[in-house]
């Protein structure tokens, strides 16, 4: 085993400095692998096609660049959210340091430091964040969480709770997995510390002060006897909030007071008791608007989004589609199940606005009632699901049948292969001028590709390198160059092929 080491910087002598001094030291008693890149795009470049190293270094000032480093950190954060990524510079500038934190950095290296301090800084971070992954991954009881954003969002829960972050804000359309972020957390606290959950809009307006706070013995009709509130069963812990912007008015203050003092006062007392509580908040509801039209109090709404935690809709992540939808077929009941030629690209062209991840999940559950040998087929995709994407793409669901058949590559030229039975088969044409040597040589592959998917189904890089008998690097920089060359988008590539989410037309 060796830690690897992608190292940003445009100075070659500082680079090659670095790597020979690290290369007689070890990290966590493993050898060191370090690669070095002298510009931004070479950097990305690696991220997008290689396995995420353990460590990422990207110098904070780069000359002739049109994006920091810090910028350059942030990038690095998306496309490998499981490294430990330093920023490198010889000013110590707070600014500089401040912002590269901001954009994704773990810490910050001073470039004029003594090699035994970088190489404790470099071992010290990676070490927690590995202990971190591997905490939540016993927390989570062996359960997948799937898709980029989600995994991210796993690696920072942690860091949040070692932080003396007080309150937590998750927004997001509904379905889009803020129950999720709630179980990232109980998962990450463990049995020991109190993680409360409540759910604001199931609760009438006139109960939840009393929920939430607790009440005296006599202090309404039906107060029989004292009862604790969640707040302070969740006292030493945390509380989740789920649908808060529908916390009636006189609870907002409550639970501001609450906040502000770490104390309660039980309905129907005078007695303050003191807790300490920390607050997961969600809505489906952006707050800003409750706020302007004085739904929601402005000043509840400013300690709630101390730290802010965004889901973005699916149809704005739709490169996470395929990999959710391998990690529902499966999980699911009955399962596991694999999907026909071409439903994919359907799933993938709908925009799962009403329901998001929890509406795709949804979809194929219901599509495992016509499975065929626990195939899902086109036909078994819901009509409101077809009827949708044929809106968008002025299609008809025989065409869309017809599309295993008869897949269209681009405006200039067409690929037809023939049914499953005899997917080997394979013929290409063109309308117009007869295509560029180079360019029909990417048509080929294309079609390669996809007669392999017809067979195997979406493969990884190593799977479809090994069966089209070429080398895994040579496979994954020709993707990279038919994406180039336009002769395939990366969103329709993905759909046959599991290439870098992140992977685009670079001009």
């Amino acid at each position: 085993m060796a830690i690897r080491i992608l190292h940003l910087d445009d100075d070659i002598q500082f680079l090659e400095r670095f790597a020979k001094i690290l290369s007689k030291e070890t990290i966590l008693g493993e050898r060191i692998i370090i690669n070095s890149v002298e510009k931004g795009s070479e950097l990305t470049a690696r991220l997008k096609r290689d396995d995420n190293p353990d460590i990422i270094i990207v110098d904070f000032h780069l000359e002739g660049e049109k994006i920091t480093g810090a910028e350059l950190a942030g990038i690095s954060r998306k496309l490998s959210p499981g490294s430990a990524i330093f920023i490198a510079s010889n000013s110590k500038d707070l600014r500089s340091i401040r912002s590269s934190l901001k954009m994704g950095a773990d810490d910050f290296l001073a470039k004029d430091a003594k090699p035994s301090d970088i190489v404790e800084r470099l071992e010290s971070v990676l070490k927690t964040k590995r202990e971190v992954k591997v905490e939540v991954n016993q927390a989570l009881g062996g359960k997948n969480i799937t898709g980029r954003t989600m995994s991210a969002i796993r690696l920072r829960v942690p860091q949040i709770i070692q932080s003396a972050v007080n309150c937590v804000y998750v927004q997001g359309e509904s379905g889009t997995g803020k129950e999720v972020v709630a179980a990232l957390f109980e998962a990450a606290l463990g049995a020991k510390i109190p993680f409360v959950q409540i759910n604001c809009g199931a609760i009438s307006s006139s109960l939840v002060a009393s929920e939430l706070f607790g009440y005296a013995k006599g202090a309404f009709t039906g107060a029989a006897t004292d009862k604790m509130g969640l707040i302070e069963a969740a006292n030493g812990g945390w509380i989740f909030l789920d649908e808060i912007a529908t916390l009636p008015l006189d609870a907002q203050v409550y639970l501001l007071r609450a906040i502000d003092s770490q104390a309660i006062r039980r309905i129907g007392t005078t007695a303050e008791r003191p807790v300490s509580f920390r607050i997961v908040s969600a809505t489906n509801e952006p707050l800003e608007e409750l706020v302007a039209q004085g739904k929601f109090r402005r000043d509840l709404w400013q300690r709630l989004q101390e730290v802010k935690i965004d889901l973005a809709p699916l149809r704005d992540r739709r490169d996470e589609i395929p990999e959710l939808v391998d990690f529902f077929t499966q999980t699911m009941r009955g399962g596991p199940f694999v999907l026909a030629s071409s439903v994919l690209e359907a799933l993938c062209g709908y925009d799962w606005r009403e329901g998001n991840v929890r509406e795709l999940r949804n979809c194929l559950r219901a599509m495992t009632e016509k499975s065929v040998n626990k195939t899902l087929t086109p036909n078994s995709i819901p009509d409101h699901i077809w009827d949708a994407i044929e809106g968008v793409n002025g299609s008809t669901r025989q065409g869309s049948q017809h599309h295993m058949s008869s897949r269209t590559l681009s405006q200039t030229g067409s690929i037809h292969q023939e049914p499953r039975s005899s997917a080997s088969a394979m013929t290409v044409t063109w309308d117009g001028e007869r295509p560029e040597f180079e360019k029909l040589i990417d048509k080929l592959l294309i079609a390669a590709i996809k007669v392999e998917f017809n067979k195997n189904g979406r493969m990884s890089t190593r799977e479809a390198s090994r069966l089209l008998g070429i080398p895994r690097s040579t496979m994954s920089n020709r993707c990279r160059e038919i994406v180039d060359s336009g002769a395939i988008s990366s969103e329709d590539l993905g759909k046959f092929i599991q290439i870098s989410p992140n992977l685009k037309k670079s001009s």
